[in-house]
């Protein structure tokens, strides 16, 4: 009885160990239509996909906020322009979602200062895209969306890693320490004590 008890303990706690392992990040869409284009492989009506990349320490997207600080840096797409920024703007960035998983709220106000960026031209630092829709090049050609970024009913959310769910190693290797402690637990056993007359 002792030697199942242990089991179930040690199987209870790798469950634990395993579930906070769980945190997943989640990436925000927002897709819109380009209006004004001076990026050479951008046209005027051009689809234009901006992805932010958010972890909020929880694994669902269901009632949940990321705030500023969760916010670990995003990516542009539009015609064969691709971009990557760092850092967002200020503090009151962010998303939330309502219970069904709908983004009711977006606070994403453009890039920081300080964002290190790369783009098809190059590398720089600065603030090149803005709340208002409109982004720069390495160069420094503008370029618009026909809306804001701050519009939430453009947002979708979803698991950062769908398109390809691979376990991490550390999820591997706490499930295989979660059955060595179990197997440890169910051989352990008593030894009888042996006394000579």
């Amino acid at each position: 009885m002792k030697t199942f008890a242990t089991a179930c303990g040690a199987l209870a706690l790798a469950a634990l160990l395993g579930s906070a392992a769980q945190a997943d990040p989640f990436k925000f869409t927002y897709t819109g239509t380009i209006a004004y284009a001076s990026t050479p492989g951008i046209d005027s009506g051009d689809t234009y996909t901006l992805t932010v990349i958010a972890d909020n320490g929880g694994n669902s997207a269901l009632g949940q906020s990321w705030g500023y600080d969760d916010l670990q840096g995003f990516t542009i797409q539009a015609g064969s322009y691709s971009a990557s920024y760092s850092k967002v703007w200020e503090s009151s960035d962010g998303f939330q979602t309502d219970a069904s998983g709908n983004v009711t709220y977006t606070g994403f106000y453009g890039t920081s200062y300080s964002s290190n960026n790369s783009d098809n031209f190059g590398s720089w630092t600065g603030d090149y895209v803005y709340g208002n829709g409109a982004f720069f090049d390495s160069q420094g050609r503008e370029n618009t969306i026909s809306t804001e970024l701050n519009e939430p009913s453009r947002w979708t959310v979803s698991p950062a890693g769908a398109d390809g769910a691979v376990p991490e190693p550390a999820s591997w290797a706490m499930m295989l320490g979660g059955f060595g402690l179990v197997g440890g637990a169910m051989r352990s056993r008593r030894k009888a004590a042996v006394t000579f007359a």
